[in-house]
């Protein structure tokens, strides 16, 4: 019998979630035995070595996004799949107007990742493309949410109802962060008997690191903490200027993105993440598969549901540098269990994510 077949649609397999996501459910997808084909626009980026050989890679090696619409439509046309899955807004745009041109069967299943009116870029270009998705998002056989926040807000700005609108929650590989986890790392940098805080993410104004920083100056002295920050991004040198400002240069440590954050994660004592909103938080499920206590902002988005609520680690208001010590230090004296952290990073494994994928698209 012939397999099912299912296509996967992205930009490039660089290191942003989008790509990651893709990455992890076409490996889902393919090993439970469907036939799998990955479309990139480039086909470049870390995670190409996440892909398995069973899945077929196709470049269309465009300059422009705009110019892969004819390459998709040709592309469903020729081959058909019964799924054709893509996420960011203006890959799903792609997507849609590539299928009103081929007019075939295939399903397009567009995902929303992102709070959408608050992305930070504007101006004529995301006007025209906020107006295409507005008029293409309904023409979509079904549209994926990240969390409950993203599917309400999904729904306000593309007015969008129904019960075409499910959420799913990011696929993670868990066990294989575990693996990661445990390569050598060299935090010679930290003074000796310093608790390590970690915070990964791109320096920008969504994901506010300087309530991480600022919050150093509220820790008692009684327990030297150390701040490190893995990523980077247009707001590092403002940042670095709070640093200075506020005396912080020896305890707080900018590291630039590396490929394999998770032994500094294993290695923290707490996670933060301090954003003003989010899709999901991956960060947050890598963080508890590594065992780690996490502190996270209630903002709009998948912290709240990550954490359930603070069953899982804690929640504090967005920009509050105050309540983030306060949360920080009773970790110190109450140190979360480990096996409950991990318990409920299993949820998302990509495995459990596949299937609910499935259930969703087929």
């Amino acid at each position: 019998m012939k397999s099912r077949k299912i296509a996967f649609f992205t930009s490039t397999l660089g290191d942003g979630g989008a790509q990651r996501t893709v990455a992890n459910l076409s490996r889902g997808f393919a090993e439970k035995g469907y036939t799998v084909d990955l479309i990139t626009i480039n086909c470049e980026g870390p995670y190409i070595e996440t892909i398995p050989d069973s899945v077929n890679i196709i470049e269309i090696n465009s300059d422009r996004a705009l110019t892969s619409v004819l390459p998709i439509a040709k592309y469903l046309r020729s081959e058909q799949p019964e799924v054709f899955f893509t996420t960011m807004e203006y890959l799903n745009v792609i997507s849609l107007l590539a299928s009103e041109i081929a007019k075939t069967k295939t399903n397009i299943v567009i995902r929303c990742a992102n709070i959408q009116n608050k992305q930070e870029s504007q101006g004529i270009k995301r006007i025209v493309q906020r107006k295409l998705a507005k008029l293409l998002y309904p023409r979509a056989s079904e549209l994926i949410a990240l969390s409950e926040d993203v599917r309400e807000n999904m729904s306000e700005i593309y007015g969008l109802e129904g019960n075409r609108n499910s959420v799913i929650h990011n696929p993670v590989q868990v066990s294989e962060i575990q693996k990661q986890s445990t390569e050598p790392v060299d935090l010679s940098f930290l003074d000796e008997g310093s608790k390590m805080v970690l915070s990964v993410g791109s320096l920008s104004e969504q994901k506010n690191m300087a309530t991480a920083i600022k919050c150093l100056s509220n820790l008692s002295d009684g327990q030297p903490t150390e701040l490190v920050i893995l990523g980077k991004g247009p707001k590092k040198e403002s940042l670095k200027r709070l640093v200075n400002k506020l005396g912080l240069r020896d305890r707080v440590h900018f590291l630039g993105f590396v490929d394999n954050p998770f032994p500094y994660m294993k290695a923290a004592d707490v996670f933060v993440l301090t954003s003003r909103w989010e899709g999901f938080g991956h960060v947050i499920v890598e963080s508890l598969a590594c065992g780690t206590p996490v502190v996270a902002t209630n903002c709009p988005g998948g912290p709240s549901e990550i954490l359930k609520n603070g069953e899982y680690g804690r929640l504090v208001p967005v920009g509050d540098d105050v309540e983030l010590s306060r949360e920080i230090s009773d970790i110190y004296d109450r140190p979360d269990e480990r096996e409950h952290i991990y318990d409920r990073a299993n949820d998302f494994e990509y495995t459990k994510i596949t299937d609910k994928y499935e259930e969703v698209m087929f």
